[in-house]
């Protein structure tokens, strides 16, 4: 009886020390697993306070133009600037400003006719 015991206790034993190795594994993969996921997460985290600074500074600068925009039309308010004649282009009833108008005028008659013909010359 007294050699069951020590058997039954050698067992128990080898059985503690069995338990404890697969449970300092298991913890170890764990805390290796933690600490990748810690790591990718802080980099991803930095990945977004970046993206996050460039669009605060998007917004700023389009802020920033915003207000140089009012402040110009502001400006041309006051001036009084004439508005654009409004002209018809003989193709089409399009209604064009004058600048505009004139560009189109001179680039219709500029083309040379020989592009709209099979003639290489």
């Amino acid at each position: 009886m007294y050699t069951t015991m020590l058997e039954a206790y050698a067992s128990a034993e080898r059985r503690i020390h069995d338990l404890e190795a697969q449970l300092a594994a298991e913890t170890s993969e764990k805390t290796t697993a933690a600490a990748t996921l810690k790591s990718e997460l802080e980099v991803h985290v930095e990945e977004l306070q970046r993206q996050l600074e460039a669009e605060t500074q998007a917004r700023r600068e389009l802020e920033e133009a915003s207000i140089r925009l009012e402040a110009n039309h502001t400006a041309l308010k006051q001036v009084g600037s004439p508005p654009f004649p409004e002209r018809t282009t003989p193709h089409s009833p399009l209604r064009l400003p004058g600048a505009l108008y004139a560009h189109h005028v001179s680039t219709f008659f500029a083309t040379p006719t020989s592009i709209y013909s099979n003639d290489p010359h």
